[in-house]
């Protein structure tokens, strides 16, 4: 298979792909360089947003960035078995969505 064909394959496999799949996740080192730029804000003051709007234990959180927007996600777990999903703009600390996590 010539490469030009391979790449245009592979292409429209992506395209195909939930955009979900498409978002760039971040490493520990990577976001705290996103911090001392002032690009985002800390992970603790997201994780401290999200405690505030929904109670229970922190299950997870990490950062991703979709379409050029950096989203920190966070997952917490409710005293009742529900797992909840929280997004927040990461550079303004702004909640975009709060949903029950239905996987």
């Amino acid at each position: 298979m010539k490469k030009s064909l391979f790449y245009a394959s592979v292409l429209a496999a992506a395209l195909c792909l939930p955009p979900t799949a498409l978002a760039r996740e971040f490493g520990h080192s990577e976001a705290r360089e996103l911090v001392k730029k002032g690009e985002i804000l800390p992970m603790k003051t997201i994780v401290a947003k999200a405690e505030k709007l929904k109670s229970g234990k922190l299950l997870e959180a990490g950062l991703r960035e979709k379409k050029g927007i950096y989203i920190y996600k966070v997952e917490i777990l409710d005293s009742k078995g529900i797992v909840w999903e929280l997004k927040f703009n990461a550079k303004t600390g702004k909640l975009i969505e709060m949903e029950k996590d239905e996987d």
